[in-house]
């Protein structure tokens, strides 16, 4: 008999559905600021590691069909290689949700990280440890797993990404000690991985939680059945994101979920009734005074 290559077999059990695997990242790594032409196989083996660690981790029980894995572009920019086995990057972390009847995708959420720094060595495996700080790349792999996990799973259910949600603040105090930035409260404002789970977490703004569900369960996915009545709902989610804005000005979601949907919001409501379209001018001017020309645009679509 003969026996198939292990290669073969692990793609045959994947595309079968066998493994409990959720995500379907595509992994870039840019190191042309760091000169690393030279280099080009640790950098295309570091691309293949994380990409396979991302996308083999069973990061839950949940068994999905291949087509229905999160897609994820997760980006890289390496800045500098101040030695050998140690890498100054900024990353990006791009979320997509596909819309009911429709071949429309959503970013759910674009987050960039300006201090995803780490050390790697050729060779180097990658081993997923649930309870303990190893190093800092798989720390942040298993956070940024989480977190895609968590906007995905919030986007279906309501309240549904909570747990996935601590379980990156659980990897932010595992890392507490870790001498790299990014993890700790202070150092870098309210816009690192420490600040995003707390926001994720804090009880006191579950209103983002419900926000997040209704927009793309009752707006969204609705906008081929009811067009009126699925924007009636996202500027109902505008509005709360509005109240959540006033009270907390500097929250990490508010500005991630702005940047994400802004341009998309525009489109929606260019078709708009008048009244509706002067709501959404009115609340996003508020909320997102720096782009109020765009939002103006609208308005004067007719």
């Amino acid at each position: 008999m003969k026996l198939l290559p292990i290669s073969f077999l692990i793609a045959f059990l994947s595309c079968s559905g066998l493994f409990a695997q959720q995500l379907n990242c595509s992994v870039s790594i840019d190191y042309n600021q760091a000169g690393g032409q030279s280099d080009r196989m640790i950098y295309e083996e570091m691309q293949k590691a994380i990409t396979e660690y991302l996308n083999f981790q069973e990061w839950n029980t949940d068994e999905m069909e291949y087509f229905e894995r999160i897609r994820v572009n997760f980006r890289i920019i390496v800045s500098s290689r101040p030695s050998a086995g140690y890498f100054r990057c900024t990353g990006n972390i791009q979320i997509y949700r596909p819309t009911f009847n429709s071949t429309y995708e959503t970013i759910l959420v674009n987050i960039s990280d300006q201090y995803f720094n780490f050390n790697y060595n050729i060779g180097q495996a990658l081993q997923f440890n649930e309870n303990s700080y190893t190093d800092n790349l798989t720390a942040m792999l298993n956070y940024y797993a989480y977190i895609i996990l968590g906007f995905d799973y919030g986007s279906y259910g309501k309240g549904a990404g909570m747990p996935y949600f601590k379980k990156a603040q659980q990897w932010v105090s595992l890392s507490a000690s870790s001498p790299e930035q990014g993890w700790s409260s202070s150092g870098i404002g309210q816009n690192n991985r420490f600040w995003l789970a707390e926001n994720l977490t804090n009880s006191s703004y579950r209103q983002f939680h419900d926000l997040l569900y209704n927009y793309h369960r009752g707006g969204l996915d609705q906008l081929t059945e009811n067009i009126p009545r699925a924007r009636r709902t996202m500027l109902d989610s505008m509005s709360d994101l509005q109240k959540l804005v006033r009270t907390n000005p500097l929250l990490m979601v508010s500005r991630l979920f702005l940047d994400a949907k802004s341009d998309e919001l525009i489109k929606v409501f260019g078709g708009a009734f008048v009244n509706d379209k002067k709501s959404f001018v009115e609340i996003m001017q508020d909320i997102d005074p720096k782009n109020s020309e765009k939002y103006n645009a609208v308005l004067a679509g007719g």
